[in-house]
């Protein structure tokens, strides 16, 4: 789905109004085509979640296409799937921005337990989800916890990627 593509590109380079355009058109043409609930939807619902939660849109409905994406990828996947783990991510990060830890903390330890069963120990999935938590205890005022988070993050990328990568240096 190339326009889910084109969407993704331009977000990445923050424009954020085109991106928006072009995964609604995204969702458009897959609802018409395929339905409502194909898998295929839950990127560019994903998509448009994370641009009104990041610019300031509407968090209701960054979280219905959240919820809805997620939803979509149960149902097609299955709970142990990574991809079902990935939208488990989206919605922590969700609930980080809203300030909402508590409703974070679960959806990053069934993350962490999907992605562990998947790829083991070392991926980078787990080092997002380190970082995630030393957010989470840093809000608390637990600085020490959140320094060994960021520890712990920061190995795992030296060990999963070389001094060139941007996560690094």
């Amino acid at each position: 789905f190339p326009v889910t593509i084109q969407a993704r590109v331009h977000s990445s380079y923050g424009d954020y109004e085109r991106s928006l355009e072009l995964a609604r058109k995204s969702i458009e043409g897959i609802s018409r085509f395929y339905g409502n609930d194909y898998i295929e939807m839950a990127q560019p619902l994903t998509d448009i979640a994370m641009v009104l939660l990041n610019k300031g849109g509407s968090r209701d409905d960054a979280l219905q296409f959240l919820n809805k994406a997620k939803n979509i990828v149960e149902s097609r996947f299955g709970e142990k799937h990574p991809r079902y783990a990935e939208a488990l991510q989206y919605l922590a990060a969700f609930f980080l921005q809203a300030n909402k830890l508590q409703d974070a903390l679960p959806l990053l330890d069934q993350a962490e337990k999907i992605w562990k069963e998947k790829l083991g120990k070392s991926n980078v999935h787990l080092a997002e989800i380190l970082l995630a938590r030393a957010e989470i205890d840093w809000r608390f005022g637990r600085t020490e916890n959140a320094r060994n988070y960021l520890r712990d993050a920061a190995n795992l990328y030296e060990k999963l990627f070389n001094d060139l990568h941007p996560e690094i240096s």
